[in-house]
């Protein structure tokens, strides 16, 4: 890797496990849309299954290739495959998986397969990108010396775009900090971050606590306070719920057979969804029932597995 980059700071591999990497420490400072702190504490701690890739990653994988390939015809750059994590030798908890390296400019090389170009996306080779990918980028050039990182991206399958960040060293060093910060406070000290929801933290609880097996005991303080808290949001929130549907009567009254409204500062649209078709399986099942008891009885057996009853939430806190 050195020999080909030769501008490349000395790493070692890694295992991207076992320390913070470039989506990492977006979540911890709080600038993923994916994930939150307490994910990546579960992530370090081995709390959580390994993740199944989304279809959306799984295409982004398939079109790396294709998007680099875009990338050196435009860029008319050389750039190798990192195809490994790196670390730092003397912070074997700060990791990195570049998707590519240019050979001759300290340069990283990063490419994107997204959906939609939203607000976030600037003009084309500028640095408006996405907050999280900054972060990366930041991480990234610090870990490996490079002095800037560009993104290819590929918009809707069809819009290819490249943008450019370029190394800033009072960002890269708060990022440093609170990095190390986290993985002192909470993997070597082995304390758990404040908890927010989550997919991965709904996962995580229903695992831990599939059931209770202890019967109901005193809360403590803190424990009352935030009961108190649920339940006045709740109570907030099922007002908001019956004010969006009140307003949500009345502009459908307003629209009647017209398909919405239109003005200034945008639309109100009211339409139908494609019609469909909708088996009744039901009916279905019991003419079969019906017609072929035995069978039915044996399927019925053999296709009839237990579940789990879940474990229901309920706040009942006097006023």
């Amino acid at each position: 890797m050195n020999v080909l980059t030769p501008w490349l700071k000395p790493l070692v591999s890694a295992d991207r496990s076992k320390g913070i990497g470039g989506t990492d420490i977006a979540a911890i400072v709080g600038l993923s849309y994916w994930a939150t702190p307490f994910d990546v504490w579960l992530d370090k701690k081995g709390n959580t299954p390994k993740a199944q890739q989304e279809e959306w990653q799984k295409w982004g994988n398939k079109l790396e290739p294709f998007i680099a390939s875009a990338y050196v015809e435009e860029s008319q750059k050389k750039i190798v495959k990192c195809g490994m994590a790196l670390a730092n030798p003397e912070r074997s908890w700060q990791v990195g998986s570049p998707d590519y390296l240019c050979l001759d400019d300290p340069k990283g090389v990063d490419c994107k397969n997204i959906r939609l170009k939203s607000s976030e996306w600037g003009e084309q080779w500028s640095d408006q990108i996405p907050m999280h990918y900054v972060i990366q980028a930041q991480w990234y050039m610090m870990l490996t010396g490079a002095d800037s990182w560009e993104f290819p991206v590929l918009f809707g399958g069809s819009q290819f775009e490249i943008f450019r960040v370029d190394n800033n060293e009072r960002l890269a060093s708060s990022l440093l900090e609170k990095a190390e910060e986290f993985w002192q406070t909470y993997i070597i000290g082995d304390k758990q971050p404040e908890i927010e929801d989550s997919p991965k933290v709904r996962e995580w609880i229903k695992s831990k606590f599939p059931k209770h097996s202890r019967p109901l005991r005193k809360a403590n303080s803190s424990e009352i306070e935030i009961a108190k808290q649920l339940a006045q949001v709740k109570k907030v929130v099922a007002s908001v719920e019956k004010e969006q549907s009140d307003l949500e009567a009345k502009i459908k009254i307003a629209i009647g057979e017209e398909e919405g409204l239109e003005m200034e500062e945008g639309k109100v649209t009211w339409k139908a969804n494609r019609d469909g078709e909708k088996t009744d399986w039901e009916t279905i099942s019991m003419v079969l029932g019906a017609h072929l008891p035995d069978l039915y009885k044996e399927q019925i057996l053999k296709h009839t597995k237990p579940t789990q009853g879940a474990r229901v939430l309920r706040v009942s806190i006097k006023e």
